[in-house]
């Protein structure tokens, strides 16, 4: 009850249904830093207007540290917005009788209110269409890396000890500065591992490493010239699932011969998540395959190794979705079968692991811990009180896997498997050892590759409608 009063108190930037004309955007005034958003300089600039629109010198007052460029752009952001009210103001009337009939693309956005389908009215089309594209490009910080730097006061609050840039022109020349991780979009991932690389930097690259299979050869040929780390992000093999069927598929506790495996990562989103999801616009390296199929793909090359064949179905389920939203990869070994599934319209959870061998079954339902954990703030270790052991990726018993198997002595049992903890830490562990001791990392920078090529002939596969040999890896 007490943090629920704290939070009421806060100033809450939303103007709930039912709002009255006299309340709207009716909140406190912020300071440009203080405003925690993406959109922040537009909310500023809004603000500004609201409080006295005649002010016209005090709206076009940039903030400190604001970069012009992109504070001249949200002007005339704010000028197509406000374009589009006075267009929809002085069209009277607009209805699918007298409204000519325009093809767009998925990703045009119209505002008139008479059509029920987007894409069928005109009435303000070019504006709008504009308006979008140019945000898209304006809220892409590979373009406009200052719009990221908002963030930094409160970034620098909750982490005193950094050191904020503005380019990466100004990171990557820091002598300071032995390792880069790079968690930018996948399009972006390539180009900076390779400007990162060529100033003589170790590089951490968030998945996918790339988005085409023939960048990941020129970075690794490069990383070798140079004598430098270069490796993938592939943090779900420190999950407490994967490390778990890991550990009974090594003890050969299902048998001499693993027959059937399927991992899946699905989500119950019906919506996307915004404007500003780039994983989710149609764009270079977007969709469900690249994102969460890169994980999927990892942990199964890392647990078997190279499949001989691939067959693959990838599509669109959502409605409202401009890319992938559901795969079904199926990986052949022989006489082992692996099935990749994701998809964001399963709102009743199946298991998270299957795994079926010759003498027996291990299932696993739910996802490991660690990420929501770490978006509440808490940072590992955590000290259980009663044992004083660390807890970090511990999960409860009542989510441990089911392993229903024939003992060495033939004995048929049915039990609870004890699931491994989770350990992101182990990933950098094994990094710090790399680069200061030059110990071998576990997660290679051609197990990036071949994610990467995996991914290129699921899409084939897909496309074509066939199965397709897997060659070309490494």
């Amino acid at each position: 009850m007490t943090d629920l009063q704290i939070n009421t108190k806060l100033p809450l930037r939303r103007n709930r249904p039912g709002t009255k004309a006299k309340d709207w955007c009716h909140w406190p005034e912020e300071t440009s830093e203080n405003m925690d958003s993406l959109y922040h300089i537009q909310q500023y600039i809004q603000q500004s207007i609201r409080r006295n629109s005649s002010d016209v010198d005090f709206i076009l007052q940039a903030p400190d540290q604001q970069d012009e460029g992109v504070w001249k752009y949200e002007h005339l952001r704010q000028f197509c917005l406000e374009l589009n009210d006075l267009t929809v103001l002085l069209q009277k009337e607009c209805l699918p009788e007298t409204c000519s009939q325009m093809t767009a693309t998925e990703q045009w956005i119209f505002l008139c209110a008479a059509h029920k389908n987007p894409k069928e009215c005109p009435a303000i089309d070019y504006t709008r269409h504009t308006l979008d594209g140019a945000a898209s490009l304006l809220n892409s910080n590979k373009y406009f890396p200052s719009r990221a730097f908002h963030a930094a006061p409160r970034a620098i609050k909750i982490y005193p000890y950094i050191k904020t840039v503005r380019s990466t022109t100004e990171l990557f020349d820091d002598p300071n500065i032995d390792l880069v991780i790079i968690t930018t979009s996948n399009d972006s991932h390539y180009s900076l591992s390779k400007q990162a690389l060529e100033k003589g930097k170790h590089v951490v690259i968030e998945k996918p490493m790339t988005i085409r299979s023939s960048e990941a050869l020129e970075l690794i040929e490069l990383a070798k010239n140079k004598k430098l780390i270069l490796c993938p992000y592939q943090n779900r093999r420190y999950d407490s699932g994967y490390r778990t069927i890991k550990e009974i598929i090594n003890k050969k506790l299902l048998g001499n011969e693993i027959l059937d495996c399927e991992i899946h990562f699905d989500r119950y989103r019906p919506e996307l998540k915004g404007d500003n999801a780039w994983r989710e616009r149609n764009e270079p390296g977007a969709g469900i395959l690249y994102d969460l199929g890169s994980h999927l793909i990892d942990q199964i090359l890392s647990l078997f190794g190279h499949p001989k064949t691939i067959t693959a179905d990838i599509r669109i389920q959502r409605p409202v979705a401009h890319v992938d939203d559901y795969f079904d990869v199926r990986l052949d070994y022989g006489r082992l079968r692996a099935t990749l599934k994701s998809s964001m319209l399963v709102r009743e959870m199946g298991p998270r692991y299957v795994l079926h061998g010759s003498k027996g079954s291990f299932i696993k339902y739910g996802d490991d811990i660690q990420e929501g954990v770490l978006r509440t703030g808490v940072m590992p270790p955590t000290i259980d009180k009663k044992t004083e052991e660390n807890s970090w990726g511990k999960e409860p018993s009542e989510d441990y896997g089911l392993l229903h198997t024939e003992t060495n002595d033939g004995q048929i049992t049915k039990e609870k498997y004890e699931t491994l903890p989770g350990n992101y830490g182990l990933f950098y562990e094994q990094l710090y050892a790399a680069i200061i001791d030059g110990k071998q990392l576990e997660v290679r920078p051609e197990d990036g590759y071949n994610v990467i090529r995996i991914i290129e002939l699921a899409l084939q596969s897909s496309q074509e409608k066939r199965t397709l040999q897997c060659d070309q890896l490494l």
